[in-house]
């Protein structure tokens, strides 16, 4: 019965009426439980390996639906360092980021407020810097200009070398004695 897309596209616009979604976005609240409730866990099942995500981009192929607004990322996704690069991409024009030096604004709670939460915990160590530093790589990050460094970043003597060189930069500091 599944096999068949007209029986799947008859049963999401059956689903669609009976949670009451009424715009586009509310397809992103969709998820297992609800298959669960309204008889379509065999279909999530079988079809869509368990993936609202992969229902709806059957539902609605042409539509560009955004996993990490889903309540679940499907399993893997964030595995791939494309779909790692599209959300922080999307991330920052969110954010209304123009210019590199926009980017040392970007938080834990960015993160956490776009859907991001589990891609900074599971693949950056809760660290936006290490987010960047994929995403970005030919920059020179400056790790004291973000809200908060990496916890390795001060005890390193290194680091505290090239945050004094920036300093005496800034500070037009030319001599031992300017300081």
């Amino acid at each position: 019965y599944w096999n068949k897309r007209a029986n799947r596209m008859n049963y999401m616009v059956w689903l669609r009426r009976k949670l009451c979604f009424n715009k586009r976005t509310d397809w992103y609240r969709l998820n297992r439980q609800h298959f669960l409730d309204h008889h379509g866990g065999g279909l999530l099942a079988t079809i869509y390996h368990h993936s609202p995500y992969e229902a709806l981009r059957d539902y609605a192929p042409n539509a560009t639906w955004l996993p990490w607004l889903m309540n679940k990322v499907p399993q893997g996704y964030w595995k791939n360092p494309k779909n790692r690069r599209a959300y922080m991409s999307w991330l920052g024009k969110q954010l209304k980021f123009k210019k590199i030096t926009d980017w040392y604004r970007l938080s834990k709670s960015d993160f956490n407020r776009f859907g991001g939460e589990g891609l900074l915990a599971n693949y950056y160590r809760n660290s936006p810097i290490h987010a960047l530093r994929e995403f970005k790589p030919n920059v020179n990050w400056q790790e004291w200009r973000f809200a908060e460094a990496t916890q390795r970043f001060w005890p390193d003597p290194a680091n505290r070398q090239r945050y004094m060189h920036w300093l005496g930069k800034l500070l037009k500091h030319r001599t031992p004695a300017a300081w």
